[in-house]
């Protein structure tokens, strides 16, 4: 894939690398923590080689078979790019082999593709939401125009699944630049940290980040979306739900 033979691309996987090697000089990594880190660099490689949305979408289905060994996330993922015409990247691939040779040899993990489609439906009326949110949206009318769109959910779900999955405190996966640096000094490693970004708070402000960064997103994707904020209708009355 082009995308992943870019220098920019090369560069980000240079600061991850010198991340994760301070990461691992720092302490012994739990399944948890190794999960995290091939959740980070599915998720870099993801996102450069399908685009923003699509990267997060696949790497968190990733990150999901990674952590919950629900087999139906991989095949969700591998749909989602056939639905949408991308070519799955290497990444996902590997993931593939990984579970279809456990299938084969009858070891893989015991899943159910039903409650995985529902929670996939979800996690894109959030994505909606949060683009909409970023281009003027209030939350709520982003959830009213989410709701519409999704008709499986109320407005007034959606909305409170939004605060509490994409606007919760990051649980800390990665230290902050000048805690990187420090760390570097004191295990004597020589490490470039010039551009390793400040870690965001949320998975809203991560999103946002992104939008913000000039020159990623196509001008053309910018208005887009300013229009689809202004054309999408708001949910019907029996859709929108109570908020508190």
């Amino acid at each position: 894939m082009k995308a992943l033979e870019t220098e920019e691309y090369k560069r980000q996987l240079d600061m991850l690398d010198e991340e994760w090697r301070i990461h691992e000089k720092l302490e012994k990594l739990t399944p948890e923590r190794q999960a995290q880190k091939e959740y980070a660099y599915a998720k870099l490689e993801a996102r450069n080689a399908l685009g923003w949305d699509e990267g997060d979408i696949v790497a968190g289905l990733i990150y999901r078979w990674l952590t919950e060994r629900n087999p139906y996330h991989i095949d969700l993922a591998v749909m989602y790019c056939h639905q949408h015409g991308l070519m799955p990247p290497p990444v996902l691939w590997r993931y593939m082999g990984e579970v279809a040779t456990k299938r084969f040899n009858g070891e893989a993990p015991a899943g159910t593709p039903a409650k995985i489609t529902k929670e996939q439906t979800k996690t894109n009326a959030m994505i909606l939401m949060a683009n909409l949110i970023f281009y003027g949206d209030t939350i709520e009318a982003a959830a009213s125009k989410a709701a519409a769109y999704y008709v499986r959910h109320k407005a007034s779900t959606l909305q409170k699944e939004y605060v509490k999955r994409w606007r919760k405190p990051y649980k800390r996966s990665s230290l902050h630049p000048d805690e990187l640096k420090k760390a570097a000094a004191t295990l004597g490693m020589e490490v470039d940290l010039r551009d390793v970004p400040i870690p965001p708070a949320n998975l809203e402000e991560e999103h946002f980040q992104r939008w913000r960064e000039q020159g990623f997103i196509p001008d053309e994707w910018r208005e887009q979306w300013c229009q689809l904020r202004e054309q999408l209708p708001e949910a019907d009355p029996d859709l929108k739900g109570e908020r508190r």
